[in-house]
């Protein structure tokens, strides 16, 4: 089941970042903590095409999260809805290599068919809990099927699980999937089988580097009047004054609450 909340351990300049903007980042799958992900068995770049954002559904506090994910734990721990982003209806036809349908997704449509790039629309199924196995057929699957005119990548089998000895996070992380659109597939000369999925598999087939190595996604407003703040146990005076100042020019209705382990860690 979704939780109601999650929470984000960051930097104070993060949080400036996603105050000033109304945006939360996506970081690609090769940037994150753990080194394994974002790799396959078959596709050695994919993990270049997986955006994600991480948050943990513990409300507890988590000394080892603001150690591991806050500057000398003087960051923030952010708690927003676990909706947090507008959704836009996207028009799908054919000519994307898509049905013809209309999908919600957290991307506007101008923004997911573009010249240089396609975001996968989201089928409401960009937010899941991570799975941590010691499977390594989960964590470095197959994922090219090879089969003629039926070829095809399996996507949904990635970016999904982590070892198990990560289990403490509770991770649950939205994700997007963009490839690029720099290749023209060529077994789709043909104007009429050609479309724009099959020509962005191939470009990540070659290992087409994007254009960008992060990604923002826009806040809702409504939602973004629910966020809380959390200051870290070893903030300072000094820090305390930068949040509220960010708090005041950017969200006023945040609420702002102090580390229960402020002043008890050395």
């Amino acid at each position: 089941m979704t939780p109601k909340y999650l929470y984000h351990y960051t930097s104070i300049e993060a949080l400036a970042l996603i105050l000033s903007t109304k945006t939360i980042r996506f970081n690609s799958l090769n940037q994150v903590d753990d080194l394994t992900e974002g790799q396959s068995k078959d596709l050695k770049s994919i993990g270049n095409y997986f955006f994600i954002s991480s948050w943990t559904d513990k409300e507890e506090e988590s000394l080892p999260f603001w150690n591991m994910y806050t500057p000398k734990m003087k960051g923030v721990r952010i708690k927003m809805p676990a909706d947090p982003f507008y959704t836009f209806p996207i028009v799908t036809s054919p000519k994307y290599g898509l049905k013809t349908d209309i999908i919600e997704s957290i991307v506007p449509q101008n923004e997911t068919f573009t010249q240089t790039h396609f975001v996968i629309p989201t089928h409401n199924n960009f937010l899941t809990h991570v799975d941590y196995t010691d499977d390594d057929e989960k964590l470095f699957p197959t994922l090219a099927i090879i089969n003629g005119d039926d070829s095809k990548i399996e996507m949904n089998k990635f970016g999904k699980y982590k070892s198990s000895h990560w289990s403490f996070q509770s991770e649950w992380r939205f994700i997007l999937k963009i490839l690029p659109i720099t290749s023209k597939d060529p077994l789709n000369n043909n104007p009429a089988n050609s479309n724009i999925l099959s020509d962005a598999i191939f470009s990540m087939l070659k290992g087409d580097v994007l254009p960008f190595s992060d990604y923002f996604v826009r806040i809702n407003d409504e939602k973004f009047k629910q966020m809380e703040i959390l200051l870290g146990p070893r903030h300072e005076k000094a820090d305390e004054i930068i949040v509220r100042s960010l708090i005041n020019n950017y969200n006023p209705k945040v609420e702002l609450k102090i580390s229960e382990f402020h002043r008890k860690i050395k």
